[in-house]
């Protein structure tokens, strides 16, 4: 299954958003697809007011896959000081490692390019998650050295291990 149609979120769609995420970060064991965060961040990556408090900013979107009406997967992108920040890459985890993520993030980066005239990405990861590390690479995202705290103030879900930081990725547009 591939994605159809690509759209912007509407604060319609935070409840479905919110399911996605979690769904694809968060899973129950045994439930997830290749990549997530069980074991390493306990409790919900995102509620459904979080996800209408980014749709609420100005510099701020998410961007949709669809099969049909449904949502398969979601980006976030943030506009600041020239760069586009994205995040939340999520997508349904029974798509996983069927090319839907990439082309969820190739997608992003051409909006980025070209509606907002960033040709400066950025995003962060769990420094454990070596496999997703490995896949922004892949993908031609670098590391620039910046490690972060885990973010325990912005309400993404509660660490399971001590020392838990998040490795910073950037790429330059083709």
């Amino acid at each position: 299954m591939s994605i159809e149609l690509f759209r912007n979120a509407k604060q319609h769609d935070a409840e479905a958003i919110a399911s996605l995420v979690n769904l694809a970060y968060r899973p129950l064991e045994g439930c997830g697809g290749w990549t997530h965060e069980f074991g390493l961040v306990a409790g919900d990556r995102v509620s459904p007011a979080q996800i209408r408090d980014i749709l609420s900013q100005p510099d701020a979107l998410i961007l949709l896959g669809l099969q049909g009406e449904k949502i398969i997967a979601c980006i976030q992108i943030e506009r600041k000081d020239e760069c586009a920040y994205l995040g939340m890459l999520a997508v349904l985890p029974a798509l996983q490692n069927a090319g839907v993520g990439k082309a969820m993030l190739a997608h992003a980066e051409y909006y980025a390019v070209n509606r907002l005239r960033c040709d400066h990405f950025v995003l962060s990861v769990l420094s454990v998650r070596s496999e997703l590390i490995a896949y922004y690479e892949r993908r031609g995202y670098r590391r620039g050295g910046q490690k972060l705290e885990y973010p325990l103030a912005a309400g993404v879900g509660m660490p399971l291990q001590s020392g838990l930081e998040l490795v910073v990725l950037g790429k330059i547009a083709d």
